[in-house]
């Protein structure tokens, strides 16, 4: 065990973290625990690596954005790259995506329950 083993620990559980958040927000936002629950099991999976790809081909037509790709700001994507070997730009992004997606998902359930409450 050494330091590189313990930033990908940390980044991991980050990212884990937003990928509950994620999940609670799904949850929070169709009343479903069933499909919540499914799509928590297919996320994980890399079942939607399809769908950036998808959206990421008609992105890189563009120009100036021919090397965007939308995997690599999505938190199951960055969960894959981060490694004890994986460099300071991916564990940076890795964070940075873990935070916004944790931050967001968050926010949103709670105006949810907030509005469902007002009801």
């Amino acid at each position: 065990f050494d330091a590189e083993f313990f930033k990908a620990v940390g980044v991991q559980y980050l990212l884990h973290f937003a990928l509950a958040m994620l999940i609670i927000f799904l949850c929070t936002l169709t009343r479903s625990s069933a499909l919540s629950m499914t799509l928590g099991v297919l996320i994980p999976t890399g079942v939607f690596t399809i769908i950036y790809m998808l959206i990421t081909m008609p992105v890189n037509k563009i120009d100036g954005l021919e090397s965007f790709n939308l995997a690599n700001y999505v938190v199951e994507c960055c969960s894959q790259a981060v490694t004890s070997s994986a460099n300071a730009q991916v564990l940076t992004r890795s964070v940075i995506v873990a935070v916004t997606y944790a931050v967001i998902n968050g926010f949103c359930a709670v105006l949810l329950m907030q509005k469902r409450d007002v009801k």
